[in-house]
């Protein structure tokens, strides 16, 4: 509101208006009519009335360049002395990181192009002017913004200006303006609107002087931050060098955001283009679909007429006329009945129809005449018999096959029939298959699999797509076995007309081929039977008596130990020797009835229960001095009667556990432990503490009992209730098992298999065990994926096995719902029957990973908790030990901000409640920045940036932890215990998933480095196939997601993946130079100590050995 004369008077604020037109209109309502006291107007937003009032100038008129541009409401109040920052704790950085942070828009991190300046301008529409008179001091301009981009240029900072770009001039709402664009080096901009604010500001006059209004980096008004003074004579070039100041300090977020999002832009495009290339191979298919469908619905149309026409083939059974003809081919054949049997199926069966109580069904046979000729002389009567079977046979069920197979029939039925015979009744059974249309055939040639016995449809003509679907997978039942095959007649039962008593059936059935192995499981010579084993002898006998000691719950003596057997193998003794293996179960009711007190039991079960799991060293003197403790420690407690007799002996402890008191000095000056306090001491850290200081605690619980209380007991011996688990994330399994390329290998037997690749042993479940067809597919997959992961790595095939000390099984030692596991105490990888498609390579590196040591080292030192990718500097000096490093580092380092668990409790969030009320929030930034934020995980980042402003950058503490919980108790929901929240740390986006996979728990499992390196290792086999145009399902399978597939959270994926398996060549070519394997193997000396001797079989059974 002006004055008489047009000097200023006062403000008037007009709140609640739907538009400016309206808020004028009431405001001169309010005088006389005629009043002319208005002098302007200014629409602004309540945020930037809120700060006009708290921080403008109230005794001059408010324009729109002396308000805050949106979004810098919050910004604290900056104040400058020329170019030196006097507000902010003289830090541009604080100044930028409150723009920032009210930058919801990320205006300050987007690139400004000269174009944006202009649209910016334009937003309300503007035209191009051209006035003669401008030409002169359009040519000033020019001037004046080169000397500023040289003032920007001086400036001590990283980031310099390479050019500027002045506009033509052009008019908004009236007003003259020019723009000048400044480009920094890095991407950045700054943008200068300048305008003609004189008595004629559509024309720009010679001596018109142009005053900068509007200050822009990159995309974000920083007008109010760089030229505070509000309109007060400010030199351009200061607000340049201010303004250079904010542009340096804003250089590493710009760089990090545009970094990423040029990434995208790349990623964005090269999806677009496999988009592309994948819709037009849909395009193909589809026509080709299409084609086939036609070609499919012409051939079933076919099949149909055929039908038609064929039904009349056989339409009962007409024995006169089978014997007649079977005795016309016999004479032919000079009497061969199998080979006139054979010609009359050729000839009066294959091709032709017989009509059954369930429909047509049509005979053919696609066997090779190998089978043929191996037909045996009882099924040769059978086969001219086969219409009789048919027409007058029994008819089982229907039998659905497995939907997940991708066989040509559906399901099958079985038909039996007893047949006469001149001197024998055979009982015989034939299956016959029902294809999708409902058609129904008899194969003569069947696969042998006897539960899913198989059928071929090539008299229906296989359609192409069905052709090429038999060529291209291996599957372990195939309905369509081609090298498997046998007769589809079985004989149940041979009977003597003369006799009736069963005939044997083996006195007439011609063997295959001898190859000096058994396919009955039950004999010796079983060709898939178990070979060698994984633990030593005399070891293994030791092991076993300390487990049978276990079994029966006996405390374990020192004597009883055969030390020297244990200790070949430190792995095996350190995982033997461990409390629940030694100590043996108490027997409270016999000590109970033996006149022991209750209140003293309690106590002695309290100090049992503080004994350690295993010895505090890994050594053989402590795991001998473990057991002798606790056999003391229970044969001397358990003869108390009395709680006082149990103190007595609790003092006696405590004095040998006194170190200093039970020292003694050696001949060479040293000073030792005696031995009674080196027994004592065995027992473990866990349990000193307990006597010093828990103890007393125990002494004071069990003098409140009475001596005849025995209820704990009842108490401590209930169960208790298992809660449900909670499902879990799993690797995906291969199902059906594909292989394409690479060499070929048929393996006979696991003798053979165990010899081709230098194993200790091969051992089976027993439900793999007699189940052929499981354990030849398995031998015989895993055959193949050992070939191609040599051909990968450069390991020869007869190294995989370190020589013949590392043993595979399949099925037989399987954990819970694993796929597969390795064993680092017997060194033995287990494929589960079921589920272990896809898994051998990444066991067979944690393998490779926990034997390095070892193997270089050429010792039995190391241990069985050892992992060359969790500890690479533990290993020797060498080539190889760098390349561990180097993969260890290419899996975890990146610059991706890790996650943990922060766990919250009821307290967490009535504090986070309390201090997050509208009143509070005002008074604090911190909080004000937390509920800014939005979400869990950028309040924390927050509460970060702002502790770090004004503390220890690099630390969090207990003040900063403390509104990590506010912030996070903020946003989770109340009936959460913990939330996933951003670390200090940053690694690799692998290893960030991997986290998360883990619910934020470091090195729970999927977090762990060894787990990480073998999912890598899989990704690298699977990769490095590819690239040869190879591939197989059993060694490494899915680790590249995509289209809902999991192997994206789970394993290495885009430039990481690549820089991992570039890890993994160089650790390759790092053992091949430095012959790690050979050495180690060469020394048989070393390899014998460190994986035992063979044992035999029947000595294993003897100790009681049980297969899982």
């Amino acid at each position: 509101q002006k004055k008489q004369g047009g000097y200023f008077d006062e403000h008037k604020i007009m709140l609640g208006f739907l538009s400016q037109q309206q808020a004028i209109d009431t405001y001169q309502h309010c005088f006389e009519r005629g009043w002319t006291g208005l002098m302007s107007v200014v629409p602004c937003t309540i945020e930037q009335l809120k700060w006009w009032l708290a921080n403008g100038d109230k005794s001059r008129p408010v324009t729109v360049n002396r308000l805050p541009y949106a979004g810098l409401e919050r910004l604290d109040s900056v104040s400058w002395n020329d170019d030196k920052l006097c507000s902010h704790g003289g830090k541009a950085h604080n100044v930028m990181y409150q723009i920032r942070q009210s930058d919801n828009t990320h205006h300050a991190l987007e690139p400004m192009l000269f174009t944006d300046m202009v649209q910016e301008l334009g937003s309300q529409g503007f035209v191009y002017e051209n006035y003669d008179a401008l030409v002169t001091e359009y040519n000033k301009l020019e001037r004046k913004a080169q000397q500023l981009l040289t003032v920007m240029q001086a400036a001590t900072t990283a980031v310099k200006p390479v050019r500027v770009v002045v506009s033509k001039p052009l008019t908004k709402n009236g007003v003259a303006n020019v723009i000048a664009w400044f480009e920094m080096d890095d991407g950045q901009a700054v943008g200068v609107f300048f305008h003609n604010p004189d008595k004629n500001p559509k024309k720009l006059d010679p001596t018109d002087e142009m005053i900068s209004y509007k200050w822009v980096l990159n995309k974000k008004d920083i007008t109010i931050a760089v030229a505070p003074e509000q309109g007060k004579d400010l030199n351009v070039r200061t607000v340049a060098k201010r303004i250079m100041q904010l542009v340096d300090k804003n250089h590493d977020r710009f760089m990090k955001a545009n970094s990423a999002k040029a990434e995208l832009n790349v990623k964005e495009q090269d999806l677009n283009a496999q988009v592309a290339q994948k819709q037009a191979e849909l395009s193909t298919l589809e026509a080709e679909i299409k084609e086939l469908e036609v070609k499919k619905t012409e051939k079933e149309n076919a099949i149909k007429e055929n039908q038609e026409v064929k039904v009349a083939s056989i339409q009962s059974w007409d024995a006169v006329a089978a014997d007649q003809h079977m005795k016309d081919l016999i004479a032919k054949q000079n009497g061969d009945f199998i080979a006139a049997s054979r010609e009359y199926f050729s000839v009066y069966l294959q091709g032709q129809s017989v009509k059954t109580q369930i429909g047509l069904v049509y005979i053919n046979s696609r066997s090779k005449n190998k089978m043929l000729h191996r037909i045996r002389q009882t099924t040769a009567q059978v086969i001219p018999r086969i219409p009789e079977i048919l027409t007058l046979g029994n008819i089982g069920e229907r039998t659905p096959l497995n939907k997940e197979r991708n066989d040509t029939f559906v399901a099958f039925y079985q038909f039996d029939k007893w047949l006469d015979f001149t001197e024998v009744r055979i009982h015989a059974r034939i299956k016959v298959g029902e294809l999708p249309n409902g058609l129904l055939a008899y194969y003569l040639a069947a696969a042998k699999n006897e539960e899913a016995s198989s059928f071929d449809s090539s008299w229906a003509e296989e359609d192409e797509s069905s052709q090429a679907r038999s060529h291209t997978q291996t599957r372990l039942d195939n309905i369509e076995a081609d090298d498997d095959e046998e007769v589809n007649i079985e004989i149940l039962e041979i009977v003597s007309k003369n006799q009736e008593q069963p005939t044997d059936l083996g006195s007439d059935i011609e063997q295959e081929e001898e190859d000096g192995f058994s396919d009955d499981y039950k004999d010796e010579n079983y060709r898939f039977k178990d070979v060698g084993y994984i633990a030593g002898a005399r070891k293994e006998l030791a092991q076993s008596a300390i487990m049978q000691a276990k079994k029966l719950g006996q405390l374990v003596s020192v004597t009883d130990i055969d030390w020297d057997a244990l200790e070949d193998d430190p792995r095996i003794a350190t995982a033997t020797i461990i409390k629940k293996n030694v100590f043996g179960q108490v027997d409270w009711e016999q000590l109970k009835e033996s006149g022991m007190a209750g209140n003293a039991a309690y106590f002695i079960k309290r100090l049992y229960a503080a004994v350690e799991l295993q010895p505090d060293n890994d050594s053989k003197e402590d795991r001998q001095l473990y057991v002798t403790a606790i056999q003391n420690l229970r044969s001397t407690f358990e003869a108390c009667k009395t709680l006082e007799d149990v103190i007595r002996e609790v003092v006696v402890l405590s004095k040998l556990l006194n170190t200093y008191r039970n020292m003694i000095r050696q001949a060479d000056g040293s000073s030792v432990l005696n031995y009674d306090s080196q027994v004592a001491h065995a027992l473990g850290k866990k349990l000193k503490s307990w006597v010093f200081k828990t103890g007393n605690n125990a002494i004071y619980d069990s003098r409140k009992m009475k001596a005849d209380d025995w209820s704990w007991l009842e108490k401590t011996d209930k169960p208790t209730a298992t809660k449900p688990k909670k499902p879990s994330f799993q690797l995906e399994a291969a199902s059906h098992i594909q292989r394409v390329g690479g060499k070929d290998v048929s393996i006979q037997s696991t003798e053979h298999f165990k010899n081709l690749f230098g194993l200790k042993a091969i051992q089976s479940g027993n439900w793999v065990l007699k189940d052929k067809e499981s354990i030849e597919f398995h031998i015989q997959r895993a055959a193949e994926s050992m070939l191609d992961m040599s051909d990968v790595t450069g390991i020869a095939p007869d190294l995989l096995g370190f020589g013949g000390r590392l043993g595979l099984a399949f099925g037989a030692r399987g954990k819970g719902g694993a796929l597969a596991h390795y064993e680092p105490v017997e060194r033995m990888i287990n494929i589960t029957k079921m589920k272990g498609g896809g898994s051998l390579g990444h066991e067979y590196f944690h393998a490779l990973d926990n034997l390095m040591q070892d193997l270089m080292n050429q010792s039995t030192s190391g241990k069985a908790g050892f992992f060359a990718t969790e500890t690479p500097h533990l290993l020797p000096d060498s080539l190889t030990k760098q390349a561990f490093m180097a993969l260890s580092s290419a899996m975890l380092e990146g610059s991706q901000v890790l996650t943990e668990t922060l766990k919250l409790t009821e307290k967490d969030f009535a504090t986070a409640t309390y201090n997050m009320k509208p009143e509070l929030i005002e008074r604090s930034e911190v909080k004000r920045n937390i509920v800014a934020a939005g979400d869990v995980w950028n309040a924390v980042l927050a509460v970060d940036a702002y502790f770090f402003r004004h503390g220890v950058r690099g630390f969090r503490s207990k003040t900063h932890m403390e509104y990590i919980k506010i912030a996070a108790a903020h946003y989770a929901n109340k009936e959460e215990t913990a939330v996933n929240i951003p670390t200090l740390d940053k690694g690799s986006q692998f290893f960030r998933d991997a986290l998360e996979l883990d619910e934020g728990r470091r090195g729970k499992y999927w977090s762990k480095t060894l787990e990480m390196a073998a999912r890598a290792f899989s990704s690298y086999l699977q990769d490095k196939l590819e690239q040869q145009g190879r591939t197989n399902d059993y060694l490494a399978f899915s680790t590249k997601g995509g289209h809902g597939r999991v192997g994206e959270e789970a394993y290495p994926q885009g430039e990481e993946r690549e820089r991992i398996h570039a890890a993994f060549d160089g650790l390759f070519k790092a053992l091949k130079e430095e012959q790690v394997f050979e050495k180690a193997i060469a020394n048989k000396t070393f390899m014998d100590s460190l994986f035992g001797e063979d044992m035999d079989r029947d000595e294993l059974l003897a100790l009681g050995y049980e297969e899982e």
